[in-house]
């Protein structure tokens, strides 16, 4: 049971990466995402200085999992299935090809594990189970079987460890639809899945199915067209019937099933602004008590306990951290116990036991990037599993203060200012940071490699959640729209002047502004409407045409996301003027201030032909413009070198401008 994310919440980021056929998951994130190059953790020397690569790479430990007995845990390090008890150790079970990214595993029982590899070199996911078995006093890999499939995990069936409940995804058209299977994880090795094996013959147009207590399908979720709609089975037979229908582009996402099989624990915005915690009465066809509503934010996930089937908290955000609110004064009591062992540190759960008598938890803080910890209730005893950057362990990390910014348009904007560590009493030179989207992307608290890098290297940053921006609720996100280059950019300066005057070691006379995708959009166009406020302005991957978005992208060749990006800014049959006004590349000539281009040449969302035009057009009138093509590289990067190659000459750019005060 993953805490933060909602198995419908992964479902839901996994069509939309499908929907927008994407090489990469980068195209809204502040920064280019990217992923561990394969190489093994080893330890610097002492005195060694850490450099881009150690602040970017993958997390030395991920995915951990208590076994349904509560007996072990599993997790994975260095492309490696790691398996044990902090009492017996951990060993190796197995070791992975540094082309395969461990995306899903699961005890699919007390001795059994399923693991699916997503390649780097395929669409196609592996599946890999096998059994956990003792030998000479190790922990070893038994029986293994292996197969191919597009699909997930979507029931582990731990009483049953030969069979897991698989789903299959995909998007036709621009609607989602699922397929389950029952399948025998031991049996043989397959490339496609059988019709013989497919639960729901009877019911095609679901994109999310919900399984009774015999885990059995007994609910599934319609999202064909834009409003969602839930279907019951009949008992033990094949039909099913319309229960419910939700407004149009409403989110529901199931999270689970009451005992009774009379209420059905979702997160929805149905009825509310937010995204609020509820119960939907399947007797009455309706969304009944809401279980929590955040008066700010976005519920984020609903914790379920295995041995009551109650909700026993709510994921939100507070303060641009992710916190609890607790209905089970049991666990917030021992959550409060174990928090009580890490001096100014805040805990994640992210596993608890079937038996709620045992946790994975997360421990960080402002300044140390987090430790996993198992924790038995009982004892009042947190056991450490590892941290998940070693490598960075005693470099003291940058601390992140959030500022409440009044919006032009009578919003409340949050923003996060990171302050350079050991700067002295100098005042520090600002990069405004504006992150991509600009629709449904939100910037927190928790550790960034951009900012802490820019921090290592003597940088204060600064992050928006814009009007647009996910997370505060239907109205403050669809403020956004066709805001680009207008209201956007009034909350990233109304933060910015706020930051300025609250913050004395920031010097204003030494601003620059640095995004990637939307927030390359925003760095340029802040240079058109604003030149007087930055000393500079860097782009990775950023828009520069408006009306080329249209013809030189995924937009183009998908009509669903092309409807997307029209009600985002407006449609180029009908408002070609106005593209152009808030263009970049139209307003060429009002930008004074020194640019710095990146684009790589193999990005199929923003087109690099955006950066080749405002260079050539800036070049025309001998402005001062730096471009960096990045030979196969799409709208994110995926490898270290790649992030190394992009980040020295950007450290050179800003160091240019911004290290000297003006004469």
């Amino acid at each position: 049971m993953i805490r933060g994310f909602s198995a419908a919440f992964s479902l839901a980021l996994l069509l939309l990466a499908a929907a927008a056929q994407a090489q990469d998951d980068a195209a809204s994130s502040t920064a280019p995402a990217v992923a561990e190059d394969g190489g093994a953790v080893e330890a610097a020397p002492e005195d060694a200085e850490p450099t881009v690569r150690d602040y970017f790479r993958a997390i030395a430990i991920q995915f951990v999992r208590i076994s349904p007995d509560g007996q072990r845990l599993a997790y994975v390090a260095d492309n490696r299935l790691m398996a044990g008890s902090i009492a017996e150790g951990f060993h190796a079970l197995k070791k992975f090809s540094a082309n395969d990214n461990v995306s899903q595993y699961e005890w699919i029982g007390p001795s059994h594990l399923m693991v699916r590899l997503q390649s780097s070199n395929s669409r196609r996911a592996t599946f890999a189970a096998f059994t956990v078995e003792t030998k000479d006093g190790e922990l070893v890999a038994g029986e293994t079987q292996v197969f191919e499939a597009f699909g997930r995990i979507l029931d582990p069936l731990p009483d049953d460890p030969a069979h897991v409940l698989f789903i299959n995804s995909d998007v036709k058209d621009g609607n989602a639809f699922a397929n389950v299977y029952r399948l025998n994880a031991f049996k043989e090795a397959r490339t496609q899945l059988g019709e013989a094996d497919r639960l729901n013959k009877s019911f095609n147009r679901a994109s999310w199915f919900v399984l009774d207590q015999n885990k059995k399908l007994f609910l599934a979720l319609d999202t064909w067209g834009s409003a969602p709609r839930l279907y019951q089975r009949s008992a033990g037979g094949t039909k099913w019937t319309q229960v419910w229908s939700g407004p149009a582009d409403a989110q529901f996402y199931p999270v689970r099933l009451s005992r009774d099989e009379k209420k059905l624990y979702v997160l929805t915005d149905a009825t509310t602004d937010r995204l609020v915690a509820a119960e939907f009465d399947l007797e009455a066809g309706k969304i009944g008590r809401i279980i929590h509503e955040d008066p700010i934010t976005d519920v984020e996930d609903l914790v379920m306990s295995d041995r009551s089937g109650e909700p026993v908290a709510v994921v939100v955000t507070r303060d641009g951290l992710l916190d609890y609110v607790f209905f089970d004064a049991e666990l917030e009591r021992n959550l409060a116990a174990a928090a009580g062992q890490f001096e100014d540190s805040s805990l994640i759960i992210t596993d608890l036991a079937a038996s709620d008598a045992s946790a994975v938890v997360y421990a960080s803080s402002q300044t140390n990037s987090g430790t996993f910890y198992f924790c038995v209730f009982a004892d009042v005893e947190c056991g450490e599993i590892g941290p998940v950057r070693p490598w960075l362990e005693g470099e003291g990390l940058a601390a992140t203060n959030t500022i409440e910014v009044p919006s032009t348009d009578g919003h409340t904007v949050f923003a996060f200012v990171t302050l350079p560590v050991d700067a002295g009493d100098d005042k520090v030179p600002l990069i405004v940071m504006p992150h991509g989207g600009p629709i449904g992307v939100s910037d927190d608290r928790h550790y960034s490699p951009d900012v802490q890098w820019l921090a290592r290297n003597g940088y204060a940053v600064l992050r928006v959640n814009y009007r647009g921006s996910s997370g505060y609720g239907k109205e403050f996100m669809s403020a956004g729209m066709r805001q680009w280059g207008r209201g956007i950019e009034d909350d990233i300066e109304a933060a910015t002047d706020l930051a300025l005057a609250r913050y004395e070691r920031l010097d204003g006379e030494r601003v620059c502004i640095y995004g990637a995708s939307y927030g390359g959009y925003s760095a340029l166009q802040s240079l058109v409407r604003s030149p007087e406020r930055y000393r500079c302005a860097a782009s990775f991957a950023g828009v520069s045409d408006l009306p080329l978005m249209f013809s030189r992208s995924v937009f183009r060749r998908d009509e669903t996301l092309r409807e997307l990006l029209i009600d985002m800014v407006g449609d180029p049959n009908l408002d070609l003027q106005e593209l152009r006004d808030y263009s970049p590349v139209y307003n060429y000539r009002k930008i004074s201030k020194p640019v710095f281009l990146a684009h790589g040449t193999a990005d199929s969302r923003v087109d690099i032909e955006h950066s080749w035009r405002l260079e050539r057009l800036l070049q025309m009138v001998d402005a001062d413009v730096e471009m960096l093509a990045l030979d196969d590289v799409g709208h994110g990067f995926t490898t270290l070198d790649e992030v190394e190659s992009f980040y020295t000459p950007l450290l050179a750019f800003l160091d240019r401008h911004l290290r000297e005060t003006p004469q």
